[in-house]
């Protein structure tokens, strides 16, 4: 009987592998330097940078969830 469990083993084998939290919140704050960011209003603006380097990395409720931590 193969179980999801294993299955969902096997998979992660061929997924890039996940960014930690300690780093996605380390490179949400330089991109919010590197942007300039300030505030809300620029959430569009580093959401679009974050999602696209992170794209498989990260997911992206984390992200939105983080950056919107560090903007509010």
């Amino acid at each position: 009987q193969f179980s999801w469990v294993k299955e969902m083993e096997i998979l992660k084998t061929y997924l890039p592998e996940q960014v930690s939290e300690e780093d996605l919140r380390k490179r949400i704050q330089e991109v919010i330097t590197e942007t300039g960011a300030q505030g809300m209003k620029d959430f569009g603006k580093i959401m679009k940078a974050l999602v696209t380097e992170f794209k498989g990395k990260a997911d992206n409720a984390q992200i939105k969830e983080l950056a919107n931590e560090y903007l509010s």
